[in-house]
């Protein structure tokens, strides 16, 4: 719409001030739809990354115990990683579901795709339930990680969703992955 008071903003500079294999962090500057050129804005490059609910036959949800640098804490989050270059979001999940728990998710079923900072960057993360998967192999991991794998009840996964403060769910994505499985899996949502 010609109208429309909010439109896209055009990119009139950019430059990156900072980048490595996993982290970019480029400044740009816009022309507004009224003509006027932003501040300075900072867009951080992320690849996307996949995450997996694996719920076991046992009515068990794996979690990954491990240390975030970001957190600066040990903390349980749901089995993830980045989807590298030339490989689907689907492929990356079943690969950092193998190699942080050793379990193949066999049929992994696609539970949606967003953004998660779009203020900020384009990063989307890709989840996915994997029912009753089954234990393969050990944990393959990279030099730097150290994983607990943790299996919770599938309904104290759901009373801790509920819980405020949460006991395990401190991460937004493992958040919203549960939440989504919740839906597909036809449990019972919390409505506040």
């Amino acid at each position: 719409m010609a109208d429309d008071p909010v439109r896209r903003w055009d990119v009139v500079e950019s430059a990156w001030a900072f980048r490595s294999q996993l982290l970019g962090i480029r400044l740009d500057r816009c022309r507004l739809p009224d003509g006027r050129l932003s501040p300075d804005f900072y867009f951080m490059s992320f690849p996307d990354f996949a995450m997996t609910v694996p719920l076991t036959r046992e009515g068990d949800v794996l979690f990954s115990r491990e240390y975030k640098h970001g957190a600066a804490d040990v903390m349980l989050t749901l089995p993830a990683g980045f989807v590298e270059d030339g490989e689907s979001p689907e492929e990356a999940a079943r690969r950092e579901l193998l190699e942080e728990t050793g379990y193949d998710g066999g049929t992994l079923e696609p539970l949606g795709s967003f953004m998660l900072v779009p203020s900020l960057s384009s990063v989307r993360g890709h989840f996915f339930l994997a029912r009753h998967p089954a234990k393969v192999a050990e944990p393959r991991l990279d030099e730097f990680e150290r994983i607990e794998v943790v299996a919770i009840p599938l309904g104290e996964v759901k009373r801790d969703y509920r819980r405020s403060p949460r006991q395990y769910l401190v991460d937004v994505s493992s958040v919203l992955a549960l939440g989504l499985a919740f839906d597909r899996l036809d449990c019972e949502l919390p409505l506040g």
